[in-house]
């Protein structure tokens, strides 16, 4: 069965730490099924620290990033 976490922010920038608490969601979801996962962030949290840790732990190839507000894309 298919298992969706995120958060809704109406107002102000993603925070990494926010990412990270998707991340700490879908983990607590792995036990439904081997199937797949991946998780989307503005690439302005895309360097921060915290959230590079927590995604190279998972293994990289199932974030996606995309341009946030005034990044010039």
């Amino acid at each position: 069965m298919c298992g969706i976490a995120g958060i809704l922010k109406l107002s102000g920038p993603v925070t990494a730490q926010e990412v990270t608490a998707v991340l700490r969601m879908l983990d607590a979801e792995v036990h439904r099924g081997p199937n797949d996962w991946g998780v989307l962030y503005p690439d302005s949290v895309g360097n921060e620290p915290l959230l590079r840790r927590e995604v190279e732990a998972r293994g990289r190839g199932h974030d996606f990033q995309y341009a946030s507000a005034g990044s010039g894309i």
